[in-house]
Protein backbone atom coordinates (compact mmCIF):
# COMPACT_ATOMS: atom_id res chain seq x y z
CA UNK A 1 0.00 0.00 0.00
CA UNK A 2 1.23 3.45 -0.90
CA UNK A 3 1.82 5.81 2.02
CA UNK A 4 -0.71 8.59 2.41
CA UNK A 5 -3.00 7.12 -0.24
CA UNK A 6 -6.49 8.64 0.06
CA UNK A 7 -9.05 6.31 1.52
CA UNK A 8 -12.59 6.10 0.21
CA UNK A 9 -13.76 7.67 3.45
CA UNK A 10 -11.30 10.59 3.22
CA UNK A 11 -12.28 11.24 -0.41
CA UNK A 12 -15.98 11.38 0.51
CA UNK A 13 -15.14 13.64 3.44
CA UNK A 14 -13.13 15.97 1.17
CA UNK A 15 -15.98 16.30 -1.33
CA UNK A 16 -18.51 16.91 1.46
CA UNK A 17 -16.28 19.57 3.03
CA UNK A 18 -15.80 21.26 -0.34
CA UNK A 19 -19.56 21.44 -0.89
CA UNK A 20 -20.04 22.79 2.64
CA UNK A 21 -17.31 25.42 2.06
CA UNK A 22 -18.98 26.56 -1.15
CA UNK A 23 -22.38 26.83 0.55
CA UNK A 24 -20.91 28.83 3.43
CA UNK A 25 -19.18 31.07 0.88
CA UNK A 26 -22.53 31.77 -0.76
CA UNK A 27 -24.02 32.59 2.64
CA UNK A 28 -21.13 34.95 3.41
CA UNK A 29 -21.69 36.71 0.07
CA UNK A 30 -25.38 37.19 0.86
CA UNK A 31 -24.56 38.58 4.31
CA UNK A 32 -21.92 40.92 2.89
CA UNK A 33 -24.41 42.27 0.35
CA UNK A 34 -27.02 42.91 3.05
CA UNK A 35 -24.42 44.56 5.28
CA UNK A 36 -23.14 46.70 2.38
CA UNK A 37 -26.66 48.05 1.78
CA UNK A 38 -26.86 49.08 5.45
CA UNK A 39 -23.32 50.50 5.37
CA UNK A 40 -24.27 52.70 2.42
CA UNK A 41 -27.43 53.90 4.20
CA UNK A 42 -25.54 54.66 7.43
CA UNK A 43 -22.74 56.43 5.55
CA UNK A 44 -25.24 58.77 3.89
CA UNK A 45 -26.84 59.41 7.28
CA UNK A 46 -23.50 60.36 8.88
CA UNK A 47 -22.74 62.67 5.94
CA UNK A 48 -26.08 64.41 6.53
CA UNK A 49 -25.94 64.82 10.31
CA UNK A 50 -22.39 64.03 11.41
CA UNK A 51 -20.87 67.50 11.25
CA UNK A 52 -17.21 68.25 10.64
CA UNK A 53 -15.97 65.35 12.77
CA UNK A 54 -18.10 62.91 10.73
CA UNK A 55 -19.45 61.27 13.88
CA UNK A 56 -22.97 60.99 15.21
CA UNK A 57 -24.90 59.06 17.82
CA UNK A 58 -28.09 57.14 17.07
CA UNK A 59 -29.86 54.98 19.68
CA UNK A 60 -26.64 55.03 21.75
CA UNK A 61 -24.62 53.66 18.81
CA UNK A 62 -21.71 55.80 17.64
CA UNK A 63 -21.39 56.03 13.84
CA UNK A 64 -18.08 57.41 12.60
CA UNK A 65 -16.57 57.88 9.15
CA UNK A 66 -12.79 57.62 8.88
CA UNK A 67 -10.40 57.81 5.97
CA UNK A 68 -8.24 54.76 5.41
CA UNK A 69 -5.37 54.33 3.02
CA UNK A 70 -6.33 52.44 -0.10
CA UNK A 71 -4.79 49.00 -0.47
CA UNK A 72 -4.05 47.15 -3.66
CA UNK A 73 -3.15 43.54 -4.27
CA UNK A 74 -0.18 44.43 -6.47
CA UNK A 75 1.69 46.59 -3.91
CA UNK A 76 4.48 44.07 -3.23
CA UNK A 77 5.12 43.54 -6.93
CA UNK A 78 5.23 47.32 -7.50
CA UNK A 79 7.71 47.77 -4.65
CA UNK A 80 9.89 45.04 -6.14
CA UNK A 81 9.90 46.76 -9.53
CA UNK A 82 9.88 50.47 -8.67
CA UNK A 83 11.34 50.51 -5.20
CA UNK A 84 10.01 51.48 -1.80
CA UNK A 85 10.43 55.23 -2.35
CA UNK A 86 8.32 55.25 -5.52
CA UNK A 87 5.72 53.06 -3.83
CA UNK A 88 5.53 55.47 -0.87
CA UNK A 89 4.97 58.43 -3.22
CA UNK A 90 2.20 56.54 -4.98
CA UNK A 91 0.62 55.55 -1.65
CA UNK A 92 0.59 59.16 -0.45
CA UNK A 93 -0.98 60.35 -3.71
CA UNK A 94 -3.67 57.67 -3.71
CA UNK A 95 -7.17 58.72 -2.66
CA UNK A 96 -8.27 57.67 0.79
CA UNK A 97 -11.07 55.16 1.22
CA UNK A 98 -13.92 56.19 3.48
CA UNK A 99 -14.79 53.59 6.08
CA UNK A 100 -17.73 53.39 8.48
CA UNK A 101 -17.28 52.33 12.08
CA UNK A 102 -20.33 51.43 14.17
CA UNK A 103 -19.61 51.17 17.90
CA UNK A 104 -22.18 49.39 20.03
CA UNK A 105 -23.30 51.02 23.27
CA UNK A 106 -21.35 49.88 26.30
CA UNK A 107 -23.04 48.72 29.48
CA UNK A 108 -22.16 52.08 31.02
CA UNK A 109 -23.93 53.86 28.12
CA UNK A 110 -27.14 51.90 28.65
CA UNK A 111 -27.25 52.52 32.42
CA UNK A 112 -27.93 56.22 31.98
Amino acid sequence: MIANAPTLESLHKFVALEERRRELGRQVSDIEKEQEDLREQFTHYVHEVGGSDRTTMRHEFRLTLIDKASQVSWAKAYIALAGAEAAEKLRKAAPKKESLIVDEPTKEDTKA
